[in-house]
This record gives C-alpha cells, sequence and structure tokens, in this order.
C-alpha cells in the first residue's frame, strides 16, 4: 500500500497503511463497487460477515522501528509475512519472523510468486523458511487442501502452529486457500460486531453481548526482500489443550472485561472543521461509550484534563462505543475551558484513561527488555 510518492518511485512502504476485507457468510470476498474510500470502508463494514483488517508495515530495514511500532501498538491479531518463493529468505525475513515470536503474536508465512520460481529455488526456500519457522519454536504447516485450512485454523491458537500458504497474485494460485484461512481464523483478544450491535468489536464468549452480525480480525502484514514459506513436508498440528492454549488470552480476557478501567493509547491528533479536536488510537482494555468521561494526559506539568467523548468512528464509519481492540478516532472536547498555554492541548504520545484508576505521571519507571541480536539490530 503505497501512500507517499517515495514509495511509488522506491516500491517499498515506509508507513503504516490499513485496508479492509469484507467476507461473506459463505467465505467470499466483498468487492464494492466504491471509488471513494471512506464508502469502501462504510460498505465493507455494513455488509461484511466477517471484517478483516490488514495493516500493512515495512518491510526494509530502514523503517524496522516503524514496522515495531505497528506490531506493538495496534494490537494485530497475527502477522502475516510475505515472501517471495524466487528470492529465498532474507535477513529481513527472519528479523519480521524474530519479532512476531519475541511479541507473541501468531506467524502466518504467504509464499508469493510460485509461478515464476524455478523448481529447486521454490523448494530451498521452503526449507529455509522452516527452518526459520522452527528456530522460533513454531512447527510449519503447510495448508494445500481445505482441509489443510479447517486444521490450520483450529491449531493455531495452540500456539506452536504457523500456517504456510504458496500463492500466486498472478494466476490466482492458493489465493482461495488463504481466503478460506482468512475467513476461518479465529479472534484472538478484542472482536467486531456489527454497528447496529455492540460496536467494533465483538468481546469474547464468556462476555454477554447482543446478536452480532460481524466478527473481525487484525492481520499485520510485514514483507521482506526476500522469502519463502513453508517446510518440506509437514505433519497434521496438535489440537488445542486447556493446559496450552494462546499465550495471551489471560491478559486478553481481563482487558475485554466490560468492567475494566478503559485505556487508550493516543497514535495521532488533528482537528476536523466542525467537529473540533479528535484523537486516535488503540483501546488497550474497558469500553468506552459516547459520552465518557475520561482523562487525557499527562501534560508537561504531569497533569490529566477531563474530557467529554462526543462521537466515535471506526474506518469511517461511526459507532456508539469501542472495545478493547479497537483502532479508533475519538473526537472529544475539554470539561470547561480548554488548557491554558501555548502549542495543543491534545499530543501524540497522550492517553485517555478512566477516572478510576486516577491516574499519576512518572519520570520514570522499570522495565524487562528483551534484546533482539541481529545485523540490522
Amino acid at each position: 500500500m503505497f501512500r507517499h510518492t517515495h514509495e511509488k518511485e522506491t516500491g517499498r512502504t515506509s508507513t503504516i497503511g490499513v485496508e479492509v476485507m469484507g467476507i461473506d457468510e459463505s467465505g467470499r470476498p466483498l468487492r464494492p463497487n466504491e471509488t471513494s474510500r471512506q464508502r469502501h470502508f462504510q460498505a465493507v463494514r455494513g455488509a461484511g460477515r466477517r471484517v478483516v483488517t490488514f495493516v500493512d508495515l515495512a518491510g526494509h530495514e530502514r523503517y524496522l522501528k516503524t514496522t515495531i511500532s505497528g506490531l506493538t501498538g495496534l494490537l494485530p491479531d497475527y502477522a502475516l509475512v510475505v515472501v517471495g518463493l524466487n528470492m529465498g529468505v532474507s535477513k529481513m525475513t527472519r528479523e519480521h519472523l524474530g519479532l512476531a515470536a519475541a511479541l507473541g503474536i501468531p506467524p502466518i508465512v504467504v509464499c508469493t510468486k510460485v509461478d515464476i520460481a524455478p523448481p529447486d529455488v521454490a523448494k530451498h526456500t521452503m526449507e529455509s523458511v522452516a527452518k526459520v519457522l522452527r528456530a522460533a519454536r513454531k512447527m510449519p504447516y503447510v495448508v494445500r487442501s481445505e482441509k489443510d485450512v479447517a486444521t490450520a485454523a483450529g491449531s493455531i491458537a495452540v500456539g506452536r502452529v504457523a500456517p504456510v500458504v504458496v500463492v500466486s497474485s498472478v494466476t490466482g494460485e492458493g489465493m482461495d486457500l488463504l481466503r478460506a484461512l482468512l475467513h476461518q481464523l479465529p479472534v484472538r483478544g478484542g472482536c467486531v460486531g456489527a454497528p447496529a450491535a455492540c460496536g467494533d468489536f465483538l468481546p469474547p464468549a464468556s462476555v454477554p453481548t447482543p446478536a452480532a452480525k460481524a466478527e473481525g480480525v487484525d492481520v499485520t502484514g510485514g514483507g521482506g526482500g526476500g522469502g519463502g514459506g513453508g517446510g518440506g513436508g509437514s505433519t497434521a498440528p496438535e489440537a488445542p489443550s486447556p493446559a496450552g492454549g494462546d499465550p495471551a488470552a489471560a491478559g486478553a480476557a481481563a482487558a475485554a472485561d466490560p468492567a475494566a478501567p478503559s485505556h487508550v493509547t493516543i497514535d495521532s491528533v488533528f482537528s476536523v472543521p466542525g467537529v473540533g479536536t479528535v484523537v486516535a488510537g488503540t483501546v488497550l482494555s474497558g469500553i468506552i461509550p459516547v459520552g465518557a468521561t475520561l482523562l487525557l494526559g499527562p501534560t508537561g506539568a504531569g497533569d490529566f484534563i477531563p474530557v467529554t467523548v462526543r462521537s466515535i468512528e471506526v474506518n469511517y464509519v461511526s459507532f456508539p462505543m469501542a472495545q478493547w481492540g479497537t483502532s479508533a478516532a475519538f473526537a472529544i472536547r475539554p470539561k470547561g475551558k480548554p488548557p491554558a498555554g501555548r502549542g495543543a492541548w491534545a499530543k501524540k504520545g497522550m492517553h485517555l484513561v478512566d477516572p478510576r484508576t486516577r491516574p499519576v505521571a512518572h519520570w520514570g519507571f522499570v522495565a524487562e527488555a528483551l534484546v533482539l541480536h541481529h545485523s540490522t539490530t
């Protein structure tokens, strides 16, 4: 997804791009005939049984920080690593798979250009990717049929299975299997619902909710300079066990609890004529309805400003609330007079938090750091 001139000229993505794909009840992708990006998003959200959000991240090592920002800040359900069978496994392919494994994001490898890859090169690439996946403690599972799709989708939650799909965007080979996999993938964390139901994301089954029309999966895509996928031969993955399961399941359940304190991390701030200040970010926990009172901060002085949420939009569609896992835009207004001083009162990097948490700003913190050892880091 190219947004800037230099991206079109070099063929390299340098920013975070977002696109959505709607899937109907039979598993076929929706193709709305809309030229406007806003109308396209609205049509997909309104008609799709499932809505898959693709977050396109940079593949070149020069923009590695942008890729890490997307992986850590947008809460993707899966990491879709796109590699070329005719190129072999590049160092950035290894880097991206390592990042996904370190962050606990289940990877899915999509091997492209099978139509032009020489058989010996394709075989070597498949073996190389299998080796990389095993090094990341993932079992490569090559998807070759509809039965394999069901097996992979049902086993990926175990945390050890990495589906591999071989495709060609020119001939269409394997694309039906990829679409079927996206249709059957389980939602790991937050969830999506119909506009008339509970908002953008449908809570886990343990949380009561109105009947939802649509569900959704966030898929982060990263393309390395080279590529490959799958292993030379694969066995059926093990069935999910209650003892194993998704390592992020416990934290996801707590964050998705409707009673959990609301928390949004802000990654962009802009002004809309007739609306006012709008902040966009990802809901890390809880539910935020329109009309809610939250605290925005911290400011330079370490304070938090009481604000009211006037409206909420997700991909150009208005929603009555935003739930954990949602990347949404919030139109906010300070309660009382805006803070005095120079510059904008809402800034990137701030947070919207529940007043019940009584937030306090700190100058320092203690954390555990995981250092990835690689030539690019």
